[in-house]
Formats: C-alpha cells, structure tokens, sequence
C-alpha cells in the first residue's frame, strides 16, 4: 500500500507541475515497418508543446472517410515530419490551412476539398511508395503531392540511413529497382504483438510516470548512439563519414562516392514507380521540395556564412536535380524553401522554430505552415489539370 501511495504521490505532483515528456505515437507495421498508430494521443513537447491525436487511420488528421464523398476533390499528402507538423495545432497545418484555401476558391460551385495528410515523422521514399501503394489510393485522391527533403536521399539506401526506426529499403539490380531481400519486417508488426504494444503504449501516454521512466531508458539509448557513431568516425575517418553520412552534404553538394551516387538512383528510381502508380489510377502528381532550415533563415549573413564555413557553393544542387527529374517526367514541381524565405524576408518574420527551440531551426511553426500552404495553394490553381477542368465544368456539372 506505501508503495501505491508514494506512486500515486508522485504521479501527481508531475501533473501539478505540468511535467510533460514526448509521447509515443508509432507502432511496427508489416509493410511500412513503422507508423503512427490508429488512436494514439498525447504532447509533443520538443518543439512546442502541443497535444497531437491520430485518427482511427493512423493519420495525423481528422477523422476521414475512406468513401469518397460525392462532389468532393481529394488531394493526398506525402512527406516526412516537416508535412506531419506535430508541432502544430492542426487546424494550423499546411494540409488543413490549403484545404481551407481551395475550399474557398471553389466555393461558388459547391465543390468540397479534402486535403489529407499521410505524411508521418522519419517517413522515407521506400515508406511513401509503399504508403501511395497500400493506403492511399483508397481513398482516391484526385492529386498526389510528394515532398521530398534533405533526408529522402540518404534514407533511400541501407548504407547512409541515420534514422533510427525499422524501414524497408529497395536496391538497384541490372538497372532494376527490387526490395532489399535484406528487408525483414519487424517481430512486432505481428498482429498480435501490435495490439499488446497498442495497449503498452496508450497506458504509457496516459501516466506521467512511466513516461519519466522512458525518457531515462531512451536518453541512455541515445547516449550509446553517440558513442557508436563517434567510435564509427574514428574507424573510418572523418571526411569519408561525413560525405556518407552527412544529409546536409548530400542535399548541397554532386554525388561525393559511390554509395550516394546509388542513393540518387535508387530515390529517383522510387519517385518513377510513384509517377508511374499514380497514372495508372488517373490521378495528377506533384512534387514539391523542402530544404534545410538555413536555407529559409531570413537572416543572410547566417545564410551565407553557414556555406561558406561547409564549402557549399550554393543551397540549390538538390532543388536543381529534382526539378530536372520531374520537368523530364512532366510532373509540376515546386522549390518551397526560397519562396518561404522571400515570405520570412518579406515580413520579417521566422518560418521556423518555437517558444522552447533557437529562431529560425527545427520545423515549420505557424507561420511557416501557413505559408507554405498558401504557395502550394496558388500553385494548385494556377496550373493543376484537374482544378482547371473543374472551373471549366462550372456549378452546373456539380448540380
């Protein structure tokens, strides 16, 4: 019973004290291999704090119907943490603020707009193919937009992935795209190994305590981390690390050694078999890209010393290749970053970072979402295909 009680004690005093430690919203999978889990709730708190709830789905979103509802366009989000935006209220985030925006520019024809947001934290391309695959299409979306960052490319090969969770990989064979036959879904993903670590981590999220407890367990995993990568540089030496391993040096700089070289083929590899599926079920594909965090700095001698101190020429060889990739698929591309910097610039203020975080760093806060939603937005109306065929059916069609 004293032991019941000390717990009890404890536990409350965290709560009187407003103690809040990241919550855990992911589950093993046995395609994706991870990914937010249906239902799951509770703070993010290291960027912001803010309370985030997944839906039935396991989308971080509101409550959707698989069904498309009659009169309504569905566009279909995928990207990383950056789309996610857990740090974020979300009826602030991108999706939710460009569903708004079309909503309102179709208003007169009673046309109904869905933006729905399959992007999830550390999401890779391999995980966005399989996700468009699975998942995506049934809901049928009308307009598929993928985002790619500083980590698609790393992510895209075994070799110079430096994100922890489990994560299929795919490989290039005879000029072919195969899965890794190195692949092997986690033990977890089982479903019933799922349902008992549903019900592990719901009960986790709901008690401050046994949260303080996953905080110390982690915070010693990521120590040992440390150690491993640091023990990694001294083996192998510092300069071939960092043109491995950096995704900072893979986004600004030509392909440094033959590992990331394979990376790019096998990412633009995973981006044709995502413009091929996406014809196929009759919808239109967009890419749009997302740099780094210094490259929306509003502050220029930042800008311009962050490269000079890396030995960057510019921020743009990845925007560069991509939209290449994608003007030689015709596939409408949009470079976000300079555009949010001219909006940072233009009324000097930050796109990035919180209350708890350095200015300018981490992930899009209000105004960054917001932005980025309007340029998307404007983008989709000036030249997407399937809005341009709804104007020209006009309110009587939807009649």
């Amino acid at each position: 019973m004293a032991m019941i009680a000390f717990v009890a004690i404890f536990e409350g005093g965290l709560r009187l004290a407003g103690v809040r430690y990241e919550y855990s919203f992911y589950e093993s999978d046995p395609v994706l291999y991870t990914t937010y889990r249906p239902n799951a709730e509770g703070w993010e708190v290291k960027e912001s704090e803010n309370f985030v709830r997944m839906n039935s789905l396991g989308m971080r979103d509101r409550e959707r119907s698989v069904t498309l509802p009659p009169g309504t366009t569905r566009v279909a989000l995928l990207g990383d943490s950056v789309v996610a935006a857990t740090q974020v209220p979300f009826e602030n985030t991108m999706g939710q603020v460009l569903e708004r925006r079309l909503s309102r520019a179709f208003s007169r024809s009673g046309r109904g707009f869905e933006v729905l947001n399959f992007a999830q934290g550390g999401n890779t391309l391999a995980q966005q193919h399989l996700m468009l695959r699975d998942r995506v299409w049934a809901f049928r979306p009308q307009i598929v937009v993928v985002f790619v960052t500083p980590i698609t490319v790393p992510t895209a090969s075994r070799k110079l992935d430096t994100v922890a969770a489990p994560k299929p990989f795919y490989i290039m064979r005879a000029g072919q795209l195969i899965p890794d036959p190195r692949n092997h879904p986690p033990a977890a993903s089982a479903p019933e190994a799922r349902r008992r670590n549903g019900i592990l981590k719901n009960l986790m999220n709901r008690y401050r305590l046994l949260l303080v407890l996953r905080q110390a367990t982690d915070h010693g995993l990521d120590k040992l981390k440390a150690l491993r990568a640091v023990t990694r540089t001294a083996s192998v030496g510092a300069a071939e690390f960092d043109a491995n391993k950096s995704p900072m040096d893979i986004w600004f700089r030509p392909p440094a050694s033959a590992d990331v070289h394979e990376a790019w083929q096998v990412a633009e590899a995973l981006l044709r078999v995502i413009a091929e599926d996406t014809r196929q079920h009759g919808a239109e594909l967009w890419m749009a890209s997302i740099g780094p965090a210094v490259q929306e700095n509003p502050d220029g001698p930042n800008r311009t010393a962050y490269l000079a101190s890396q030995g960057y020429g510019s921020f743009t060889y990845s925007e560069d290749r991509f939209e290449t990739f994608a003007r030689e698929k015709h596939i409408p591309y949009i470079r976000l970053s300079p555009r949010l910097l001219a909006h940072a610039e233009r009324h000097a203020v930050s796109v990035r970072g919180f209350f708890n975080t350095p200015p300018h760093q981490g992930h899009w806060n209000v105004e960054g979402n917001s932005a980025a939603a309007g340029i998307l937005g404007d983008e989709l109306l000036a030249r997407s295909d399937v809005l341009r065929r709804l104007r020209e059916a006009g309110p009587r069609q939807e009649r």
